[in-house]
């Protein structure tokens, strides 16, 4: 029948999906045969009318799969994709190497670690580098990683093949666990270990036959105080360079003359001769000059030296005493190039020409060459030469001159490094300078004007400054001399003050190396301003002691020769300090907590800054040494201390004493001083039968509240 033929259309169409619908009851045809009535389960069954499979699910009429899909014609990803070859792998569009790509090694995004190379797909530091805390480390060179990570060397020690090891200066080598100079150390020259004959000396890291004769000698410090200055100009002319000193005579060079100086005042006259050549024995103050096979003396531009030959160091006069030497020493150079060096010692010469250093032991005139060695790096002068001094350490030679306007430098010869002896704001155009061992002094010229000078518009300048050297200096400290076999300070030891064996009359103690009256009062001033507060909890090389605690005292040093009410107090001498304020010259136990001076109760020789019942806290007393000799100041300073009668010791105060060594002045210096109260404050002799205030009222004013940022000094007299 017809609705038969149509409900099998219908199962047809759904199982294929095809787009047919047959017509519902509002799109019948209108000569449709009638329903038949006696067929009633057509009728009522609503199988293909009322069922919306068909008519409502949107599979067939709604889904674009085919006409609106765009699958084939609008995705463009065949045509833009880079084709990836050769073993590339494509990692976001980008073709990568994963063997050897550090950011995406073995896997696409896989980046190594900071130092890490990619090798054969997996990350890994190069050779002889681990993989530290995320980055790659030397660990054969790395101190802070050395043979393992986390593995650091200690302070002055590098890391070499993996080994921690003492960290040696440039030039040196680490020999045995000591640094050791090898182009001038005979035990170990040229090599660690290899050590030359007897009689031979280092040079340039070859054994040569000879070696320096004489004691070590050494230039300790070249200062700016005590500075004596004269103009030259009318006696010599403008400026030459060269140097050299006899014992009450400085010869000097200048363009018209050699002119001849009085050592202390400077006054001087022009000689008949002049002397280009010009060098001195430091240790018995003869001048010699330079002289060739003939016996004429070496001008610029220079000539073949043969002997010394001595002029008279009261006239000036050559005299007929020559001096050979056992080998000739070719000196040239150009009239104004300051090419060549000449360097006056204790005991020796030395002579840097033609691109080579030379050696002269005196008073035998032997030559010992040291081997090539180029002039170092210096302030030119207006002649032939420059002008400085010699030394010998160790058996090694070396040289002190003027490195630039505001440095004196030393050098090892024949290469060795240079190192600073002392610094200087300006030293004007000098360019020559010697040294009075005995007198402590240095001597130089300039012209125009520097820091040393007597006056800025002085044109040709000739002076003088304070200085230090050391004969037998390596076993002896600075400031000091081997006298005997013995060290001996010579700027305090009145049997050798300023000079082995050289003693002060009786009554007369020696101060800064010079003999003086014993001062045995003191006057009190305020201080000057060359005289600071020094932070001695931040000195390099600062104690800090009796930190957090109450009525305490501790042994300290001084750590230099001093003096104090005219009696000497040498170096090393026992010093102790209280936390209430004082200290005293000896040892002894805990004070009274109120003190009073002068008093015969004991202690005495007591420094008050502050003497009262007082408490530290945990910033303590800080003792340090600061400065260099001969001007060095031992400082003990109560920091951040509390008065014990305020709650908790309350307050801040803050105060030191310092010891002088030059001058053997004593400063006492404030800062804050919150919450001060009376105080005992002055020094007194050591039997506390004298004493002295140190209050701002005055010199028998001796308790005081001392006020912030005060101060006050007390210098010896007599």
């Amino acid at each position: 029948m017809r609705p038969n033929l149509a409900r099998s259309t219908l199962a047809l169409c759904a199982l294929m999906g095809c787009a047919t619908q047959l017509p519902d009851a509002a799109t019948q045809q209108p000569d449709a045969p009638a329903p038949i009535d006696v067929e009633q389960p057509v009728e009522d069954t609503p199988v293909v009318e009322d069922t919306p499979v068909v008519e409502d699910t949107p599979v067939v009429e709604d889904t674009p799969a085919v006409e609106d899909v765009p699958v084939t014609p609008d995705v463009p990803v065949t045509p833009d994709v880079p084709r990836c070859t050769g073993g590339l792998t494509d990692c976001a569009g980008s073709c990568r190497d994963l063997a050897g790509d550090p950011s995406n090694c073995g896997a696409c995004g896989v980046a190594c670690a900071t130092g890490q190379r990619c090798a054969a797909g997996a990350c890994a530091c190069a050779a002889g580098q681990a993989l530290c805390a995320g980055t790659c480390r030397d660990v054969t060179s790395d101190p802070a990683n050395c043979g393992a990570c986390g593995r650091a060397c200690p302070t002055g020690e590098s890391c070499a093949g993996g080994a921690c090891m003492l960290a040696c200066p440039a030039g040196q080598s680490n020999c045995g666990g000591a640094c050791r100079t090898i182009a001038t150390d005979a035990m170990h020259c040229g090599a660690c270990g290899r050590a030359c004959p007897a009689g031979n000396t280092c040079v340039g890291g070859a054994c040569r036959a000879g070696t320096p004769g004489g004691p070590d000698f050494r230039v300790n410090w070249l200062g700016s105080t005590g500075c004596v200055s004269a103009e030259h100009g009318s006696v010599t002319g403008a400026d030459r360079g060269g140097l050299a000193l006899a014992n009450t005579q400085l010869f000097y060079t200048g363009q018209t003359a050699t002119g001849r100086f009085n050592v202390a005042s400077l006054e001087g006259s022009a000689l008949t001769t002049r002397y280009d050549a010009i060098v001195s024995n430091l240790r018995t103050g003869v001048v010699y000059t330079f002289v060739d096979a003939t016996g004429a003396a070496l001008a610029p531009p220079g000539g073949t030296a043969a002997a010394l030959r001595e002029i008279d160091g009261a006239t000036g006069a050559l005299t007929a005493r020559t001096l050979p030497l056992s080998a000739t020493i070719p000196i040239t150079g150009g009239a104004t190039a300051s090419a060549v060096g000449f360097f006056s010692g204790w005991d020796r010469l030395i002579v840097m020409a033609a691109g080579r250093a030379y050696n002269i032991d005196l008073p035998s005139g032997a030559v010992l060459d040291l081997g090539a060695s180029a002039v170092p790096t210096r302030a030119p002068c207006g002649g032939w030469a420059f002008w400085g001094v010699a030394e010998l350490s160790a058996s090694i030679p070396y040289v002190v001159y003027v490195a630039d306007t505001n440095t004196i430098a030393r050098r090892a010869l024949p290469t060795g490094p240079a190192t600073t002896v002392s610094a200087f704001s300006s030293l004007g155009n000098m360019c020559g300078f010697t040294i009075a061992p005995g007198a402590r002094r240095w001597y130089f010229h300039h012209s125009r004007g520097s820091q040393l000078a007597g006056s800025p518009t002085a044109m040709e300048t000739l002076g003088y400054c304070d200085a230090s050297s050391s004969v037998a200096g390596a076993a002896c400290p600075p400031g000091s001399a081997s006298c005997g076999g013995v060290c001996r300070a010579l700027m305090t030891d009145a049997a050798n003050c300023g000079a082995c064996n050289t003693v002060c009359p009786a009554g007369q103690a020696c101060r800064a190396g010079a003999c003086a009256a014993i001062a045995g009062r003191y006057t009190r001033a305020t201080p000057p301003l060359a005289a600071p507060f020094i932070d001695a909890c931040t000195a390099p090389g600062h104690r800090t002691v009796l930190t957090s605690v109450d009525d305490a005292v501790i042994g300290v040093t001084v750590p230099f020769d001093f003096r104090y009410w005219g009696a000497a107090v040498p170096m090393g001498a026992p010093l102790t300090v209280s936390t209430n304020g004082h200290m005293f010259f000896g040892t002894g136990t805990l004070a009274s907590i109120n003190g009073t001076i002068p008093s015969t109760t004991t202690p005495n020789g007591v420094l008050a800054p502050q003497w009262r019942d007082l408490e530290t806290r945990a910033d303590g007393i800080c003792v340090a040494t600061a400065g260099a000799t001969p001007d060095r100041r031992f400082v003990v300073q109560w920091s951040n201390v509390g008065v014990y009668s305020f709650p908790s010791g309350a307050g801040n105060l803050n105060f030191e004493v310092v010891l002088n060594e030059r001058d053997l002045s004593i400063d006492f210096l404030y800062t804050a001083m919150t919450g001060a109260m009376a105080a005992t404050v002055g020094i007194e002799n050591q039997t506390g039968t004298l004493g002295v205030g140190g209050c701002p009222a005055g010199a028998t004013t001796y308790s005081c509240v001392v006020p912030a940022s005060a101060g006050v000094r007390f210098t010896p007299s007599l």
